[in-house]
């Protein structure tokens, strides 16, 4: 799963895998799962998910000597590693299905960590034994084990996936949902949408108060972030779940300001390298004063009213 920052790649993988098991063990949807029967989704022996980084090898991720001291003496023993012991307990369990969760995938050097395994990992290689460059010993990867990768496409501070696994992998992309966020704020008041049939009567009770749309606002950044960075902006535009607290959209002011003030402008500022020109396309003229810095004091629950004006140029 790839996308832009905020797209959902690791819920959407946790939750497909939560609908995947329940729909196995308990043959039902997983929202339709009792509250016991979903924690035991959760906790299920057949998802496990591991964050990579930089520093993960082949020692860590298939197996490795790791030094123990037997009778006052320093001995090197070989140690299986996490995907090794994941892929012996599905084999051991050819009944179920076993999903192994590789967040941050692009992180790790990946042909370093699977090593000999890039070949057993290709869905016509599953059951094929090979012998493991540390013990020698035969191995294989079972055909009921699932990798499931995401991966930040802003992040450009490690490599693409080898082509050779690239290959062996199926990618889907995310993107930012607006849909999820057709919610208005209005200083205090809150509009999901207009329902009722007197919609004069409505509209002229809002018809003083300053609002902004959180999806139509947050489609035109990326439009701009687009516009202004380029080809490279497609991977770099905000994704919906930035706007949202415990699966729900968030609907105070307050709320917004803490996400545009520590999160959006750190954000645009790395984007933009803090180039305040760059970031004046962005989010509008009218966040700058005279002298071309940044209104922090409009970044305020107390300003809101003028903040939303500014964001809304």
């Amino acid at each position: 799963l790839t996308g832009a920052p905020g797209t959902g790649k690791t819920y959407w993988a946790k939750k497909t895998v939560h609908e995947l098991i329940a729909r196995q063990l308990y043959k039902n949807s997983y929202e339709n799962l009792t509250d016991k029967e979903k924690e035991t989704i959760k906790n299920s022996e057949q998802l496990k998910t591991v964050v990579m980084h930089s520093n993960y090898g082949y020692e860590e991720f298939v197996e490795g000597l790791r030094p123990e001291t037997i009778n006052n003496q320093l001995v090197f023993k070989i140690k299986d590693g996490v995907f090794k012991e994941f892929a012996l307990k599905a084999k051991k369990d050819p009944d179920k299905n076993y999903y192994l969760i590789l967040d941050e995938i692009n992180r790790a050097d990946l042909t370093k960590i699977f090593g000999e395994l890039i070949y057993s990992i290709e869905n016509s290689k599953r059951g094929e034994y090979i012998n493991l460059s540390v013990s020698n010993k035969e191995f294989t990867i079972p055909k009921n084990l699932y990798i499931i990768g995401t991966m930040n496409n802003a992040d450009k501070s490690v490599s693409l996936i080898d082509l050779a696994l690239r290959r062996r992998f199926g990618f889907i992309e995310l993107k930012p949902n607006y849909d999820i966020l057709d919610c208005v704020i209005a200083d205090n008041i809150v509009i999901d949408a207009i329902d009722t049939e007197d919609e004069d009567a409505l509209l002229s009770e809002i018809e003083e108060v300053t609002e902004i749309h959180i999806g139509d606002w947050l489609q035109t950044v990326n439009q701009r972030i687009v516009h202004v960075l380029g080809a490279e902006g497609n991977d770099l535009q905000i994704g919906h779940s930035y706007f949202l607290s415990n699966e729900e959209v968030i609907t105070e002011p307050g709320q917004f300001v803490d996400v545009l003030k520590y999160e959006i402008i750190p954000l645009l500022n790395e984007y933009t390298y803090h180039n305040q020109h760059q970031l004046k396309e962005i989010i509008g003229d009218r966040m700058y004063d005279s002298s071309n810095q940044l209104r922090f004091n409009l970044i305020s629950e107390e300003e809101f009213g003028t903040l939303i004006e500014a964001l809304l140029e």
